[in-house]
This record gives C-alpha cells, sequence and structure tokens, in this order.
C-alpha cells in the first residue's frame, strides 16, 4: 500500500489550521498539482498484456492504486481551492475597515488638494481680472505694457479649463495676454 507523500501530509495540515495563508494554500495547491501531474505521467501495464494471473493482479492493484492517489490528489486539490477562497473572502472581511479607513483618508487628503487647488485657481483667476482690468485702462496705449505672458495665460486657462466654459477661457486670453492675442495665439 503507498504511503502519503509529503505533499498529502502538508496540504491536510494546512487545511486543518485556520490561519494558513492564502500564499500557503496556494504553494500546496501548486505542489498536488505537480503530484498529479508527475501520477498521470506515469506508464502502466495494460491488464491485457498480463502473461499470468499474479502479474494480472499486480497490474490491477497497480492501476488501482494510482487511480486512489488520483482521487486522493483531485479531492485535495479542490478543498485547497475552496479554502483559498474561503481565506481571500475571510482577508476581504477583516481587511474591510481598514480599506474604508484608508479610502477616507484618501477622500480627505483629496478634498484638501481639491480646496487647495480651487482656492489656487481663484487667485489666479482674480489676478487675471486685475490684469484685465488694467489692461483696459491702460487702453491702446498700454497694449504692450499691461498684461500676462502667452505662457501664463496658457497655464492659466489649463488651470482654469475644468471651471470655466470655452467662451470664457478664450475671453481670458483676449483680456489679459500682451500685445495682440489674436495675432500670437
Amino acid at each position: 500500500m503507498t504511503q502519503d507523500t509529503d505533499g498529502i501530509i502538508k496540504a491536510n495540515e494546512l487545511l486543518q489550521d485556520p490561519e494558513t495563508t492564502v500564499e500557503e494554500l496556494r504553494a500546496a495547491q501548486d505542489g498536488i498539482s505537480s503530484e498529479m501531474r508527475t501520477l498521470n505521467a506515469q506508464q502502466l501495464p495494460d491488464v491485457a498484456q498480463a502473461t499470468s494471473m499474479a502479474q494480472r493482479r499486480e497490474f490491477e492493484a497497480q492501476r488501482q492504486e494510482v487511480g486512489a492517489m488520483n482521487e486522493i490528489l483531485s479531492n485535495l486539490f479542490r478543498r485547497l481551492g475552496d479554502a483559498i477562497q474561503r481565506r481571500r473572502a475571510q482577508d476581504a472581511i477583516e481587511g474591510a475597515e481598514g480599506d474604508r479607513a484608508a479610502l477616507e483618508k484618501a477622500l480627505e487628503l483629496a478634498e484638501t488638494a481639491r480646496a487647495a487647488y480651487l482656492a489656487a485657481a481663484k487667485d489666479a483667476l482674480d489676478c487675471a481680472d486685475v490684469i484685465a482690468k488694467g489692461r483696459q485702462a491702460a487702453g491702446h496705449t498700454g497694449f504692450d505694457k499691461v498684461g500676462a505672458t502667452a505662457a501664463q495665460v496658457d497655464k492659466l486657462q489649463d488651470l482654469a479649463e475644468p471651471l470655466l466654459e470655452v467662451a470664457a477661457l478664450q475671453r481670458l486670453r483676449l483680456t489679459t495676454q500682451l500685445g495682440d492675442p489674436r495675432k500670437v495665439a
């Protein structure tokens, strides 16, 4: 009678331990899978090739033993797969509170960053408004002296894009850029 392999013994031990990790279960499942491949690769003698009753019984016993081992390995493979799924579910349940806390922290950081972005964008738009009013006050004589550079207007438009409509973005360039923005842009 064939004895249990080390892989079978280890797999059964892991299945009994509630603290087994997914990685340990997966390694055991890989080991069982390897044993199954090795077992299935064996060349068994055909019973019809037996030349005596003793040899026939021997061939039948070998086939029966391989069949039984294959059933054991298949059963262990399935049980390890089920245990992996249960462990993943348990890990997800146990980690859910931490995941929610991490999400809450990330959302708070995003909200803080968004508030800072909105404040900075508002400040930039306020500066652009002051420049636009200065350009208007300077009139034609200050046309090339009062205003933002084309690069500054480009950055301002990128920054303000989520906050302003297309027409307002175009008006921003027209009212704040140095010189004649229709010629530069």
